[in-house]
């Protein structure tokens, strides 16, 4: 097979406070049908490539690479957190990662490097988010929005962003499995 499933990545480290988070929630949802994501994995995707042609690999990483020659490493933070899709029909729990305006301009060069090289820009906005988790079904719309809107001010936390991963996405009965392909550090 001459493809893998990539994703680029930041990584955000399991601090307790995200931990605590992601146990609380998965604690208050329990009767929920929801794809927790283990903490171990938790990262902000900067862009999901899908299956993607081994041969282009170096140049994926050669984009990763001139992203990072021009940003410094920065302390980030994680807070707020949020749903995607409507209120009535939630798809994904998120908490929000900061500075916004940061990841944002991180995403764009990057967006330009993978344009050099073919592959598209997308056309949805960028987020700076971290996945906890995907809604497959809920029991009660209603309490799932209270048990969110109790830890919406949540604890916040910091962490060092000093590097972007290509990570392989290999898909398991149990979850997903990430390995890294390739990692490039911010100057």
């Amino acid at each position: 097979m001459n493809e893998k499933r990539l994703f680029i990545a930041i990584t955000v480290p399991e601090d307790s406070s995200i931990v605590s988070l992601s146990d609380n929630l998965k604690t208050c949802l329990s009767k929920d049908k929801i794809n927790w994501v283990k903490t171990c994995n938790l990262h902000l995707t900067l862009k999901f490539l899908g299956d993607t042609q081994v041969s282009l690999i170096p140049e994926i990483l050669w984009a990763i690479d001139e992203t990072t020659k021009q940003y410094d490493k920065f302390t980030a933070s994680i807070d707020e957190i949020g749903i995607f899709g409507s209120k009535y029909s939630p798809k994904v729990i998120w908490v929000k990662a900061n500075p916004e305006k940061r990841f944002n301009q991180i995403f764009e060069t990057l967006s330009q490097h993978l344009s050099q090289i073919g592959i598209s820009k997308t056309s949805e906005n960028f987020v700076s988010h971290v996945t906890l988790g995907r809604i497959k079904h809920l029991q009660d719309v209603k309490y799932f929005q209270s048990c969110i809107s109790k830890y919406q001010n949540g604890k916040s936390f910091s962490f060092l962003v000093d590097n972007i991963i290509l990570f392989e996405s290999k898909l398991t009965p149990k979850g997903p499995e990430y390995s890294v392909v390739g990692k490039s550090e911010f100057v």
